[in-house]
Order: structure tokens, then sequence, then C-alpha cells
């Protein structure tokens, strides 16, 4: 059930494999300041899996070999469970599992394995039977936790839902799924309640592909819970207003563009970001892509004024000041380019791709005496970056080098 199982079902196969990754937000290959990047800090709804130490690290590999021993262990029988599923034959499914459990009573695996099934089969009390005694034993996976938010949600059982929403913000304050249930439990149960904020303008073209899959997969589900004016709503406050029949299509068009971007198709992702634009999507993230692929295909103008917009509407989204500077420092707008990166670096001070932004501004409008102790600074706090950054042709990395101070500071650096 989307939504419940968040990355740990798949619409296709109830049983795969949970993928624990950081969204990747990209990046230009190849180009030294052109960002799609995130923050500095993670904002990706697995932040709280983010290692914090070596020791951390450790454990988390650790617990990823016993899954994956945990599933070689099974193999047979979610093999069957799963092929019981594609015949609709839920109760076989059911059936293959408490089987093994027999056997292995307090098998993480399998507990897990039970409480999705049972969620998707909308057997909300033995599901709920099958998270608490899966979460006794591994209380910090989150996306369980928000999961079983979702059936109590489903339930309409609020302290419950509060609570467990409140336990997994607690895990990973930025966790997706349970952000999207906490959007669902307010207008279910028409309660006003202090949740964390979130910002769904911010959706990431992969966050975009789950959120529409879990609604459109579940719309009967949540049409019963909220009414259709309320999954309308719902529709509304998470991806924009996009209506109901194009559910589907905004789905499949934000799986092609993250396929078109990694390929560098940049005419094919054009014409699906400006798809998405049409649909109603609002998340800022798509005319930045736009922007990114009208500058790849040469419409320079065209990206600029995308990125405009997207300053306009969203004054604090640090990229886009960034992305424009980078588009005037390559046309050799020197001033106008400094003037948006500097814009860029009060949104994001700690970045170091922005502070070198800066720099090359500086450069390219021959203003040295400021730049030399940026320069200075930056190339100690970086000495890898500024080693590659320093490599390139571009006019304004010919004048840096052409300092008399530069040698200086590259053996100083080495």
């Amino acid at each position: 059930m989307g939504g419940l199982a968040v990355d740990t079902l798949e619409a296709e196969d109830p049983f795969a494999e949970a993928t624990t990754v950081q969204l990747n937000k990209g990046g230009a290959q190849g180009e030294t300041l052109y960002s799609e990047s995130a923050p500095v800090e993670p904002t990706g709804y697995f932040a709280a899996e983010l290692p914090r130490d070596a020791a951390d690290y450790q454990k988390y590999r650790a617990a990823e070999a016993s899954a994956r021993e945990s599933a070689a262990a099974y193999r047979d029988v979610i093999a069957s469970a799963r092929q019981s599923i594609a015949r609709g034959d839920w109760s076989a499914a059911r059936r293959d599992i408490e089987s093994a459990l027999q056997d292995s009573p307090d098998s993480p695996y399998l507990l897990k394995k039970a409480a999705l099934l049972y969620s998707l089969g909308g057997e909300y009390e033995t599901a709920d039977r099958y998270f608490s005694r899966y979460l006794q034993l591994k209380p910090d996976d989150v996306d369980c936790v928000a999961a079983w938010a979702a059936v109590a949600n489903l339930q309409r059982d609020w302290p419950k839902a509060e609570s467990l929403l409140n336990r997994a913000f607690e895990l990973a304050p930025r966790n997706l799924s349970a952000h999207f249930q906490t959007v669902v439990f307010l207008k279910a149960s028409s309660l006003n309640k202090p949740f964390r904020p979130y910002d769904w303008d911010h959706l990431t073209l992969a966050e975009m592909q789950i959120v529409a899959n879990w609604m459109e997969a579940d719309r009967q589900v949540y049409e019963e819970l909220l009414g259709e004016p309320g999954f309308d709503a719902l529709i509304k406050e998470t991806l924009g207003p996009v209506n109901t029949a194009n559910l589907n299509e905004v789905r499949m068009a934000s799986q092609r563009a993250v396929a078109a971007r990694k390929r560098g198709q940049w005419q094919v992702l054009r014409d699906i970001l400006m798809r998405l634009q049409d649909l109603g999507v609002k998340s800022y993230w798509v005319p930045l892509g736009l922007a990114r692929a009208l500058y790849e295909l040469g419409s320079e103008d065209e990206a600029l004024a995308v990125l405009t917009r997207v300053q306009q509407q969203h004054p604090q989204v640090a990229d886009a000041w960034q992305n424009s500077a980078f588009i005037r420092i390559k046309a050799g707008d020197y001033e106008k380019g400094l003037a948006d990166a500097r814009e860029a670096l009060q949104r994001s001070p700690n970045s170091p791709e922005i502070e070198f932004t800066v720099i090359c501004a500086l450069a390219g409008a021959r203003k040295m005496d400021e730049l030399w102790p940026l320069l200075e600074q930056w190339a100690r706090k970086y000495p890898r970056l500024f080693n590659t950054a320093m490599q390139g042709d571009d006019p304004f990395l010919q004048i840096i080098r052409s300092d008399s101070r530069f040698g200086d500071l590259q053996r100083t650096i080495r």
C-alpha cells in the first residue's frame, strides 16, 4: 500500500527490500559552478540513517549484512509469497509468512514482512501486533514507524497515529512518509496539532514520483478516509494543484525526468519538465531542472528568465541564485554574476561551491585585492577542491593563476 510501506514495499513487488539512500539531487559533472545540490545539511528523508561517526557506520554495515543474510535464509518463502500475491491470493501469501514465523518467531525480517503484508491486506489489527513485535526488536526503523502511523490513520486511531508520527520525527525529522502521513492525519482528524512543518515545494523529482505513487496506488483508501474533496486537498498540499486523473502521468514523468537528467538528454528533460509544470506540480526543483536543460541546450537567456522567476517565487532557494550566477559568469557578465553569487552565499553561507563562485566572479571582475584573502581561506579549508577547481581553462581561472601570489599559495597548499 503506497504510503504505508514507504520504501520497504514497492507497488509491483510487496516484498522488495528497502534501499536506504540519501537522495542525490545531482550536480553538473564537468562544471565547477552550476549547482543542483541540496543545502549543506542533509535534507533527504533518510537523514537519520546517515552515520554520525565510524562506529555508527559500522553499526549500519552490520545491520545491512544481517538483512542480506535474512533475505537469503527465507528466499524460498518470500518467492512463494510473491507468487501468491501476483495471483491475488493474499491468504496463501500470509500462510507462507506465518509458516516461516512458526520456525523463527523472533525474526525481525519476517515480522516486518508480516506487518507490511497484513497492512496491504487491510487486516490492520493483525498488522498492529506485528509492527509492535518488530519495533520492539528494531526501534530505530523510522520507515516502519511511519508505516504503522499510516495504519493508525486508516483505523482513525488519532492518539496512536499522533504518538507514532512524533516518534518518527524524533528518529528522522525530515522523513518523507511521516510528513505525508501527517498531512493525512490533519485532514482526516480535523485536529489542530503542532507537528513539524514541511516544505512541500522542496520535493525532488524522485520524491514526487514516490508521493504520486502513494496517492495513485491508494486512491480508493484515501478517498474513503478523506472523501473526494479531502483527497484533492491532499494532492494540492503535497504536489500542487494536480488533477486526480493526472497522478499517474506525474509519477511516470518524474521517473522519466530523473532518467533523462542522468543520461544528459536535455531536450527530453526540457519537454518533460514543461509538461510537469502544465500539470500543476509546484516543486521549485522542476523549474531549476528546466533552467539547467535550457542552458545545456544553449538557451542561456531562457534559462536566466526561468531562474529569475524562481528567485521571485522562492527567494530563499540558494540554488536559483547560484545557477544564475554561474550562467552570468560563464557569459562574462561578472558584476551581475557576483551580485547573484553573493545572494546565494547569504542563503547558504557554508557552501564551498558558492564561496568559490564568488571568488570566480571577483576574478573575472579583476577585483584581486578583495579576492585573494577569500581564495587563501578557501584553499586552506578545501585543499582537494582547490587543486581540482584550479585546473580549468576558463578566463577567470587563468586570471587567478596568472597572479604573482598564486605560486606561493599553491606550494603552501601542497
